[in-house]
């Protein structure tokens, strides 16, 4: 393939690359998403048009089989999230998967089989994956004060949205002397919960990092 595509021209390769966008919008965004800097606003708002699409019908159960199961998919959104993380734009990378996890959250009440569990659980696995990427002071801190305010979210608790102790455990990893008051007050909301485990690690954590060899 390298071969190839080094004996066209760049008119050649132009040319096949137009008339191919043409007929597929996916590779047009692909295109757009790689290449072209991103506009927050802009990006956001393009976001939360795709999830509206991909999960709008789920609230309707005439879209339910049998079994209460209803398709979605999802994973073209999610994966241009991850790339946008990829390419350094942790906090638009953030914020874009914390739409798709607010919004997951609302429709956990007419899940049939879990599936909407399932992927709020991959969404959470995913924070933590843009987490890991972040290098920046200012990404550092968006990330901590997003994951203190998602900690504390109502939305799904009815239906098993219990993901306090990892959004917090995500948080721990940017905490500093000078944020720890605000992790450890969230912390102390979830006391006696039956978590007791897990957040003893997170509090480890939040020592390690303060008064040890920090971050």
């Amino acid at each position: 393939m390298k071969e190839l595509l080094e004996r066209l021209s760049k008119e050649e390769l132009i040319g096949f690359l137009l008339k191919y966008a043409k007929n597929d919008p996916k590779f047009v965004n692909a295109v757009n998403v790689h290449f072209r800097e991103p506009e927050f606003d802009e990006e956001i708002n393009k976001i939360r048009y795709e999830i509206d699409k991909a999960l709008g019908h789920v609230s309707d159960y005439s879209t339910h089989d049998s079994w209460g199961h209803v398709d979605f998919y999802i994973g073209d959104i999610v994966e241009e999230i991850l790339q946008r993380a990829d390419q350094g734009h942790i906090r638009l990378a953030f914020a874009e998967i914390e739409l798709l996890y607010r919004r997951l959250l609302e429709c956990l009440e007419y899940q049939g089989e879990c599936e909407i569990t399932y992927e709020t659980d991959s969404c959470v696995r995913d924070m933590a994956k843009i987490a890991e990427l972040a290098v920046f002071p200012e990404d550092k801190e968006y990330i901590f004060a997003r994951c203190i305010e998602l900690s504390e979210l109502e939305e799904g608790k009815d239906y098993g949205a219990d993901y306090e102790d990892r959004l917090l455990s995500i948080a721990a990893g940017f905490v500093t002397p000078q944020n720890r008051e605000v992790l450890e007050k969230a912390i102390s909301r979830f006391d006696g919960t039956g978590r007791e485990k897990e957040f003893k690690q997170i509090r480890m954590e939040i020592i390690s990092r303060t008064e040890g060899e920090g971050i």
